[in-house]
């Protein structure tokens, strides 16, 4: 969680020039993962994971809220 923070932290530093993590952010974060098919559940999944699901635990990772960004300002 704590690379997490940090990783949103930076975001948004970037998008809205201040580290404070602000339910703006939040929002915004939403919308993006709203519109990602994966993460929406609108696109098949692979053979053993027919039911996988993105989760809270999946959409806080670091990762993740670090491709959301790079997707949302391309």
């Amino acid at each position: 969680m704590r690379r997490s923070l940090k990783t949103a932290r930076e975001v948004c530093r970037a998008a809205y020039g201040s580290e404070r993590i602000t339910p703006k952010f939040w929002a915004d974060y939403f919308e993006t993962l709203a519109e990602d098919d994966f993460i929406a559940g609108r696109t098949p999944r692979g053979k053993g994971h027919e039911n996988w699901k993105a989760d809270f635990e999946y959409v806080t990772r670091a990762e993740v809220i670090a491709k959301a960004f790079e997707r949302a300002v391309a």
